[in-house]
């Protein structure tokens, strides 16, 4: 038997609810969870690694570009990626790339909450 279990934050079973509500159209946790969950470990691992914070980001970009299977969520992030939202742009410390991923991060979360409630209404 297996020891891992899910975080309460990312709980499909927990979220189940939740997501139906909207019809099962926004997501708010299992795969994107655990995306967002990988994309900060990453932030943060990077200088032990030796990457820099261009190398992060950029595979953060990547990635979401490739296997992201939501299209609206997808074009949202790469179009703010792309215009250098949320700070991205300002510098190449790692320590700018781990702030503008918990932005861009708390943006998302906003904009998805937002598209909840008007679906409800």
């Amino acid at each position: 038997t297996s020891d891992m279990r899910w975080s309460p934050l990312c709980d499909p079973s927990r979220r189940k609810k939740e997501n139906s509500k909207a019809n099962g159209r926004h997501i708010s946790g299992g795969y994107t969870c655990g995306l967002w969950t990988m994309f900060h470990m990453l932030t943060m691992t990077a200088p032990h690694a030796g990457l820099t914070a261009d190398e992060v980001t950029g595979a953060i970009r990547t990635f979401v570009d490739h296997f992201f299977g939501c299209e609206n969520c997808r074009n949202h992030f790469l179009q703010m990626f792309d215009a250098c939202e949320h700070g991205r742009c300002d510098s190449t410390f790692i320590e700018n790339a781990q702030l503008w991923l918990w932005k861009t991060h708390n943006a998302v979360n906003v904009r998805v909450a937002f598209e909840a409630l008007k679906d409800e209404a």
